[in-house]
C-alpha cells in the first residue's frame, strides 16, 4: 500500500495515530481485496466460514467444557456415539497391549516379567481396585474418544500379593482446573497445565475431587509434579496443551441425525393410523365431538351433521434410507472408522470390499496405539513400574519394555497363513516379528513349547505335518539327505520269434 499526501502529513505531525491511520488502512485493503483463493474470499458464497487464526489452546480455552458434556451427552444417549467408543477401545486395546521385558541380563529381564506378569494382572493395580492394566488401558481409551483426554496418576502403597508397590489412578480431564490460566508464580499456565522456561511441563493444577460432584465443592487445585502424573489425549495442532473429544467435525451432524429419524419415527406413527371421520346430514340429530387435538390409531371423530364417513391421508415415508445411510457414512468418517464398524451393517459387502475397507480403520488404530496410548500412558506406567520396583529392592535395571499390541485376528486362514508363511521364508520377516504381530508377548516361549512338541512327536513316533522337519508343505515325507537305495529293475526276455501265440 502506498501512502498519499494526507497520510505523510499525519505521519509527520504525529507518529502514533500515522501508524494507526496505515494500519487501519492495510487491514481495510485485506477485507475487501478479492481472494486468489475462493475459500479465501469474502463474498457472499463464503457466509458458512468462521475461521479464524486463533491458535488450538485459545480454542479449547472457549469451547472444551462444552464439547465435553456435550459429546458424553450423545455417549450416553446416541448409539452411533456409544457404537464409535466401544469399537474403538477393541480395535486399539482389544484384550489388551501386554509388556515384555528386554534386558541384556537374562536373569534380570526374567525378574522384570515375573514382577510385571504379577503386578499387570492385579486389579490392586488399579487404585480403586476394579481393573487390572488392560482394563486400565481400555479406560484411558475409552475416556480419551469420549471426553478427550485423560489423567493417570502414579500412587505408591503397598499391595496385598503383590511385590510392587505400585498403584495408577485414572482421572477425567475435568480435573485439571482449567480455570488456573496466564502467569501464576513466574510460571506460564496454559489452563491448568504449568510450564517451564524452556516449555517443558513442570506440573498440573488438579482438583480434589471431580468438579461435577454434585454436593461436593472441588476445592483449590493443588499442584502435581508431571513426572507424577501422565496426559493422554491425541495432538492434532502443534503446541495443543489439552485434548478435544474424538469426532467433534461429526458432533452436529449425530446430533441432526438422531432429530431427524426421531422425526421419521413420529412420521412413521402417523402413517400407521388409519382415521376415519363421520359427518352428519343436516336431519343428523346427534353433536359432534370436541375437535381432537391429537391423531391415535383407530380413532373415529364425529363431526355432527348427517354421518358421511372420510379417512385421513396419512403421509408417505419412503425414500429416506439412503440419506441416513449417507449420513452414517459421514459420522463414521468423522470418528475415524467405517461404516460397517459403526453401524454393524453389512449389506451388500463381500469379503474383499470389507477387507479394503478396514485397512484404513486398522491404520488408525495403529496410530492412536503407537503415538498416542503407548508413549503417553504404557510408558508412563513402564517408568513408575520400574522406580517402584526400585523402592522395593528389586535390581531390574536397564530393563525396558516393548508393548506388543493385541492380537490380529486372521479372516481368512486359506490366504493369510500361505502369505505369513512365504514372508518368513522369504526373510521378509522374522519368526519373532510375525508372532509379535499376532499378539505373541512372548515369542520365545511359544518358540520353545514348539521344540518341546516336537522332541515329544519323535519320541513317540508320530509324524504330523505341523513339523516342518519332517513332512513338507505337500504333507510328504521329508528326505534325510542320504542316497536312496536303488531298485533292481526286473528282467525282461525277449519271446523266440518262432515260438507260436497262445491264442493261435
Amino acid at each position: 500500500m502506498k501512502l498519499n499526501i494526507l497520510d505523510r502529513i499525519v505521519m509527520g505531525l504525529s507518529p502514533e495515530r500515522g501508524l494507526a491511520r496505515v494500519r487501519a488502512k492495510a487491514l481495510t485493503d485485506v477485507l475487501t481485496t478479492e481472494a486468489g483463493y475462493d475459500g479465501a474470499g469474502k463474498g457472499r458464497g463464503n457466509e458458512w466460514i468462521r475461521g479464524s487464526d486463533t491458535s488450538q489452546n485459545a480454542e479449547n480455552r472457549v469451547a472444551l467444557t462444552a464439547l465435553r458434556y456435550r459429546h458424553r451427552e450423545l455417549a450416553r444417549n446416541n448409539p452411533y456415539v456409544a457404537s464409535v467408543i466401544d469399537s474403538a477401545v477393541s480395535l486399539v486395546v482389544a484384550e489388551g497391549i501386554t509388556p515384555s521385558a528386554k534386558n541384556k541380563s537374562k536373569a534380570k529381564e526374567k525378574l522384570a516379567n515375573e514382577l510385571m506378569l504379577e503386578w499387570s494382572q492385579s486389579v490392586l493395580a488399579d487404585a480403586d481396585g476394579r481393573l487390572d492394566l488392560f482394563g486400565l488401558q481400555a479406560l484411558t481409551m475409552r475416556s480419551e474418544v469420549e471426553s478427550g483426554e485423560v489423567l493417570a496418576m502414579k500412587k505408591i502403597k503397598r499391595i496385598p500379593g503383590v511385590r510392587v508397590p505400585l498403584q495408577v489412578r485414572l482421572l477425567e480431564g475435568d480435573y485439571l482446573d482449567h480455570l488456573r490460566d496466564g502467569v501464576i508464580e513466574g510460571r506460564r499456565v496454559v489452563q491448568g497445565v504449568v510450564f517451564n522456561a524452556d516449555d517443558s511441563r513442570y506440573g498440573y493444577y488438579i482438583h480434589r475431587s471431580h468438579p461435577g460432584d454434585r454436593g461436593v465443592s472441588p476445592g483449590q487445585s493443588a499442584l502435581v509434579r508431571a513426572e507424577d502424573l501422565a496426559h493422554v489425549y491425541e495432538v492434532r495442532r502443534p503446541g495443543q496443551v489439552r485434548g478435544i473429544p474424538r469426532g467433534t467435525s461429526a458432533m452436529t451432524r449425530v446430533a441432526n441425525l438422531d432429530d431427524f429419524q426421531d422425526a421419521r419415527l413420529r412420521q412413521q406413527k402417523i402413517a400407521a393410523c388409519l382415521a376415519a371421520f363421520i359427518t352428519q346430514g343436516e336431519s343428523g340429530k346427534l353433536k359432534g365431538d370436541p375437535l381432537p387435538t391429537t391423531i391415535e390409531p383407530a380413532m373415529i371423530a364425529r363431526l355432527a351433521q348427517d354421518e358421511t364417513v372420510s379417512y385421513a391421508n396419512p403421509p408417505s415415508v419412503s425414500g429416506q434410507g439412503e440419506f441416513i445411510e449417507g449420513e452414517e457414512h459421514m459420522v463414521a468418517r468423522g470418528y475415524g472408522l467405517n461404516h460397517q464398524i459403526v453401524t454393524g451393517n453389512i449389506k451388500g459387502a463381500n469379503f474383499a470390499s470389507t477387507k479394503i475397507g478396514r485397512l484404513e480403520v486398522y491404520g488408525n488404530a495403529r496410530r492412536w496405539r503407537k503415538t498416542m496410548l503407548v508413549p503417553q500412558f504404557c510408558r508412563n506406567v513402564e517408568r513408575w513400574f520400574i522406580e517402584a520396583a526400585d523402592m522395593a529392592g528389586f535390581d531390574i535395571s536397564g530393563t525396558t519394555f516393548d508393548w506388543v499390541p493385541p492380537r490380529t485376528e486372521i479372516l481368512n486362514l486359506r490366504d493369510d497363513i500361505p502369505a505369513l508363511i512365504k514372508q518368513c521364508r522369504g526373510g521378509f520377516g522374522s519368526i519373532t516379528g510375525i508372532l509379535r504381530s499376532l499378539g505373541y508377548s512372548d515369542p520365545e516361549a511359544v518358540l520353545r513349547e514348539c521344540a518341546e512338541d516336537f522332541k515329544l512327536l519323535e519320541d513317540l513316533g508320530l509324524v504330523l505335518d505341523s513339523n516342518p522337519a519332517q513332512t513338507n508343505q505337500s504333507g510328504q515325507r521329508q528326505s534325510d539327505g542320504s542316497t536312496p537305495a536303488e531298485t533292481e529293475e526286473p528282467e525282461i526276455t525277449e519271446k523266440p520269434e518262432d515260438e507260436p501265440d497262445e491264442a493261435e
